[in-house]
């Protein structure tokens, strides 16, 4: 069981945090598997694109390519997830890379036929 002193004592030493880094801490050290899961999705739906005009968000089947590949569990008894366990993450910052990734693998793909 995780105890109210050692949560208080890792916020602390993360100055720099703002409410969302504090609310993303919370749920990654509380939370049940399935619910961390939820919330990781829910914190992409502002970037899929609703309309034409939205140029600077992403078609809703590569946002849920996003999801699966990164909400895959570890084998372990407390699984956490792929995006756990990176040291650093930015969600806008990894779908902008895996959007230009994605682009150059289907023009690779169509250059190859």
């Amino acid at each position: 069981m995780i105890g109210i002193k050692e949560i208080l004592t890792d916020i602390d030493a993360h100055p720099d945090w703002d409410a969302e880094d504090i609310k993303t801490y919370l749920i990654r050290r509380l939370a049940s598997f399935e619910t961390r899961k939820k919330s990781f999705g829910e914190s992409l739906s502002k970037f899929i694109k609703q309309d034409d005009s939205d140029e600077d968000k992403y078609d809703r089947s590569m946002v849920i390519e996003f999801y699966m590949y990164w909400t895959e569990p570890d084998r372990s008894a407390k699984p956490k997830m792929r995006w756990e366990k990176e040291s650093t993450w930015d969600t806008a910052r990894r779908l902008a890379r895996w959007y230009r990734s994605n682009k150059k693998n289907a023009k690779s793909e169509t250059s190859e036929k």
